[in-house]
């Protein structure tokens, strides 16, 4: 009511002042009404103004993430290209395991790649191995963080402790002939390593 109000008057004075100078002492009183109306009321505009601007928000940053491909380039002779990391080559062509968890914040995928054999003497399989681990939230700006673990002897994956809201993985490894089983506590802000005692 009060806006429509207002608007009126601004009308009214509007269509009044744009005509010529009224000789009318009512017609001027009515225009001195709604000027003094509207000098009284400049603040609350200005405020009721401010206020039902949209609020200026900064652009977020963004986000480290793969390129969207269009649509149209699937469809055209694919591309190669070299990649410059000079570690990814190695780790693409040596990962043979994979393990997964979803968290509730971000998804785990650790994979263990041989550095080849620990001891060329030996006749059987004696891999020493890294494994790395890459993160990913699920929420937009999506984030993503990688890290590498090792080296071990022997590795293998032998489980997750099922706790969405702090994820551990479990990975055992040969320690001088003995089998110990080391714990990795993951999160977006790094990974904390607790070494378990050796098995019997």
């Amino acid at each position: 009511m009060y806006f429509a109000t207002l608007r009126f008057s601004l009308v009214l004075l509007a269509l009044l002042t744009s005509c010529q100078q009224a000789t009318d002492p009512e017609q001027q009183a009515v225009v001195t009404r709604l000027t003094h109306l509207v000098e009284s009321q400049r603040d609350t505009i200005a405020r009721l103004h401010s206020r039902l601007r949209p609020p200026v928000v900064a652009p977020a940053a963004p986000a480290p993430h793969l390129a969207l491909v269009p649509v149209s380039r699937f469809y055209k002779k694919p591309e190669i290209t070299a990649l410059a990391d000079a570690d990814l080559p190695e780790v693409l062509s040596l990962l043979d395991t994979t393990a997964t968890f979803m968290a509730n914040e971000f998804d785990i995928k650790a994979y263990r790649v041989c550095n080849g054999p620990a001891d060329p003497d030996l006749e059987y399989c004696n891999c020493s191995h890294y494994v790395y681990v890459g993160l990913g939230t699920y929420d937009l700006p999506q984030e993503y963080k990688a890290f590498r673990i090792g080296p071990f002897y022997l590795a293998q994956f032998t489980g997750w402790n099922q706790d969405k809201d702090n994820p551990v993985l479990y990975i055992q490894h040969d320690v001088k002939g003995r089998k110990h089983v080391d714990t990795f506590r993951i999160s977006m802000a790094g990974i904390q390593h607790k070494q378990a005692a050796a098995h019997p």
